[in-house]
């Protein structure tokens, strides 16, 4: 059991982290000479300041993780520790619309995409009982009051609208939003007491726990609907006044809205307490499987869970704002750089820098990009990654990862992030 909690913690909350993603849906508005684009987008990420790579892919892959992946984890972890996962899978098509005014370029567009997270905040006690047992707290309590875990799923259908007139664009694109999948846990206060020689527990808990129809079994079954809004606008900025070109920059919104989850959705309310003094045989020769079984305790839960209600439940979406600001330095050389927060996502404010560098000459008709990142902040510090674009008159490439620092030494570091995004341009 104490695996399968790790592994959920680490696989599933684990692959979150950051709150932060490549994509902006100001790239859907069209400014180049095509007439319609179609593309894709893929993203997953993870991160934690606690539970580095080698727990998790061992983890993921049903390996017992290693001694020394261990050790660091006992060593790095904190009184505050986070860690968060967020994927994306994206299709989108933008159109071109006639104007009556040359002046004033406008597109419409669909947009679908679903948004996967899982975010937690966990105390240093919570993490160590479930990675290394309650060994080491015989004799004492170990407090489970900080506790806070949120998995959330959702499918949004966006209709938008850009406009863009002298460098000035505005875009907003309501959606109908189906709740997927909903579950969370809170922890009000507590504490879990392991007797000296080990031979008995007590645990006394209160707190909340959510989770959407049980009975929902696929990954994309509707069990809630809501509605949002995205909102953007970019204006020209001038930040490096002798360069000749003049730069964006761009204020984004994302995910304002809500979701109401059907009426099969639960919410159970914990208070209470329970205490287990082990299994009894005459000797130890005696403890056999048929009086483990006669004795395992089968009434943990209605001594824990004070009310269950059962009933439609409303939740806002994890809302990100963002800035970014981009320019072209020289011919070969392109700046972006980000500043973002996702609420209700236990994370930190998000700051990240892209250049993207062309490799071949800029007469040929397809471009050949080396990209680099810098970050900090989101479910760690920090972050450098690289990756590669392909810019061709008929179709865009890009592919990467965010963080290379959580590959390089898995036993300590922690972080993963892969990006794919591919576009047709029709004409």
């Amino acid at each position: 059991m104490r695996r399968f909690i790790l592994l959920t913690l680490t696989f599933l909350v684990g692959t979150l982290a950051k709150g932060q993603t490549d994509f902006s849906i100001s790239q859907l508005a069209i400014s180049d000479s095509s007439k319609a684009k179609l593309g894709i987008w893929f993203e997953q990420s993870f991160n934690s300041n606690a539970i580095n790579n080698s727990v998790v892919f061992n983890l993921a892959n049903k390996n017992g993780p290693t001694y020394e992946s261990m050790q660091n984890l006992r060593n790095r972890v904190q009184p505050i520790n986070r860690a968060g996962y967020n994927g994306y899978e994206r299709i989108y098509y933008s159109q071109k619309l006639k104007n009556k005014r040359d002046s004033v370029n406008s597109t419409g567009f669909i947009n679908v995409y679903t948004h996967r997270q899982l975010s937690t905040v966990f105390g240093e006690d919570p993490l160590r009982l479930i990675a290394f047992g309650n060994k080491e707290f015989a004799g004492k309590n170990a407090d489970l009051d900080q506790l806070d875990l949120t998995l959330l799923q959702y499918t949004t259908i966006q209709f938008g609208y850009a406009v863009e007139k002298n460098g000035y664009t505005l875009g907003v694109a309501p959606g109908l939003v189906i709740g997927n999948k909903y579950g969370s846990i809170q922890s009000d206060g507590g504490y879990l007491y392991t007797s000296p020689i080990g031979d008995s527990l007590f645990v006394d808990v209160a707190g909340q726990w959510t989770q959407s129809d049980t009975a929902s079994k696929l990954i994309y079954d509707p069990n809630g609907v809501g509605a949002s809004a995205d909102f953007f606008f970019s204006m020209p900025f001038d930040l490096f006044k002798k360069n000749k070109n003049t730069g964006n920059i761009t204020f984004e919104v994302n995910d304002l809205g809500f979701i109401v989850w059907n009426k099969n959705t639960l919410s159970y309310n914990i208070d209470g307490e329970y205490g287990w003094g082990g299994f009894k045989a005459p000797s130890l020769f005696d403890l056999n499987d048929s009086l483990i079984d006669l004795q395992r305790p089968n009434d943990v839960q209605e001594s824990l869970l004070d009310n269950t209600e059962k009933g439609t439940k409303n939740t806002f979406m994890p809302m990100r704002i963002s800035v970014r600001y981009q320019e072209q330095l020289s011919e070969k050389v392109l700046l972006v750089a980000t500043l973002e927060h996702r609420f209700m996502s236990q994370t930190f404010p998000f700051l990240g820098l892209n250049q993207e560098i062309r490799m071949n000459d800029i007469s040929k008709k397809t471009g050949l990009n080396l990209r680099f990142y810098q970050s900090i902040g989101g479910y760690d510090y920090l972050g450098l990654g690289t990756g590669i674009s392909v810019s061709n008159p008929k179709f865009d490439v890009i592919a990467g990862t965010r963080n290379l620092i959580g590959l390089m030494n898995t036993e300590y570091y922690s972080g993963f992030n892969v990006h794919f995004g591919f576009q047709w341009k029709f004409y």
